[in-house]
């Protein structure tokens, strides 16, 4: 049997409250089914014991794959004969991916496929809790997930294909330690404040407020200069409020300030990092508005400052109107005069409010479009579509 073990995202991610050493997490999974994958073979052994192989960054042993396949010995020490496991790894170390919960997944489903053990849910799922703190979304088998708890509380999500159609993952070349990214972050919340409430938290990132990232710019090698530079404060402040662990990431790694500089907008941070992302959809859906105004405009030239003499007609008819709903108001009670004249100047309103909506738009579309044109890619081999 051969598995693909593909990455995953965070789409967002926070921290809502503490369980002891644990972190309690609020956040969106995507698992991303690109060209970026481990590959996972499980044959039957042929010397009769469990075999792992690998690139795991650490002995095969105390690998994420023996984890899980010493808790289905466990549960099962005789209802599948041993195995032969090879992975072959491409998901980048310490990149916040996943790849080392996405294989345990893998093998939790395949051997329990391989061998039909008939493991339920339930069952998969407390296992995948005991290896880490992922495996739970990768044995769920959905793409896209809320993910609450320690990542054991999976409610599948859809994300319409039309509004995202794929993603596009940049690795740089940091390897980034996860334990200690988030001994790192309770850190910095020790250092600022008692206890945070965790409803506060979630409900309007108010743990933000006590991670100061004034501090973390200070730790990269051009700090002076970027703490200048109020784009770059600005553009950090929005990747930190969307995932708690950026600024503690940043703290230890300050290299990734610079990578998230140079990359611009559009590019999100994923887990404890060091990969950052991008929704190609999302690009492309602005794209693509961006043109169709501005074929709009050419197809119409007066149509962003609204056609005069149209305006001027409208305005004769709306003359006319009061001049009819005045005689007629003067057979009517005064009530009935009052809601008539609202309806007039309701009428009026919203004629002129188009041509001033209209020509704002138009104008935001063009600087918009001139500022994304203006931007300049990462020259880099590590980009992983």
């Amino acid at each position: 049997m051969i598995l693909k073990a593909y990455p995953k995202i965070n789409i967002y991610l926070k921290i809502i409250d503490f369980d002891g050493n644990y972190h309690l997490l609020e956040s969106r999974f995507a698992r991303i089914k690109g060209k970026l994958y481990d590959e996972i073979e499980i044959t039957e052994s042929n010397n009769g014991k469990d075999i792992i192989e690998g690139d795991f960054g650490c002995d095969a042993k105390d690998s994420s794959v023996a984890c899980a396949l010493r808790l289905l010995r466990e549960k099962y020490p005789k209802q599948f004969p041993p195995v032969h496991i090879k992975v072959a790894k491409h998901i980048p170390k310490g990149a916040g991916l996943g790849g080392g919960s996405s294989n345990a997944g893998c093998v939790l489903n395949g051997i329990d496929s391989m061998f039909c053990l008939e493991l339920s849910n339930e069952e998969l799922n407390a296992m995948a809790k005991r290896v880490g703190a992922d495996v739970a979304f990768f044995v769920s088998g959905v793409d896209f997930a809320e993910v609450g708890g320690v990542g054991e509380k999976i409610t599948p999500h859809k994300i319409p294909s039309d509004d995202i159609s794929e993603f596009e993952i940049y690795t740089p070349d940091i390897f980034c330690d996860t334990r200690a990214v988030y001994r790192q972050y309770r850190s910095m919340i020790e250092k600022q404040i008692l206890k945070l409430s965790p409803k506060d938290m979630f409900a309007d990132f108010s743990n933000q407020k006590v991670l100061d990232f004034g501090e973390v710019q200070g730790l990269a090698q051009d700090g002076q200069a970027m703490q200048r530079n109020s784009y770059a404060c600005e553009r950090f402040a929005s990747l930190a409020t969307l995932n708690d662990l950026f600024a503690p990431a940043c703290a230890l790694y300050p290299q990734l300030l610079e990578v998230a500089q140079e990359l611009g907008e559009g590019w999100f941070f994923s887990g404890s990092g060091s990969s950052f992302f991008r929704a190609l959809g999302v690009a492309k859906n602005a794209t693509d508005s961006t043109k169709e105004a501005k074929s709009t405009k050419a197809d119409s030239s007066n149509v962003a400052d609204f056609d005069k003499a149209q305006l001027d007609k409208t305005r004769l008819n709306e003359t006319q109107l009061d001049e009819a709903q005045s005689s007629k108001a003067q057979t009517q009670s005064k009530e009935t005069k009052d809601i008539d004249s609202q309806k007039i100047d309701s009428n009026q309103g919203s004629t002129r409010g188009l041509a001033q909506d209209f020509a704002k738009e138009s104008k935001q579309d063009s600087n918009e479009s001139t500022k994304k044109e203006s931007k300049k890619p990462l020259d880099s081999p590590s980009l992983f579509e």
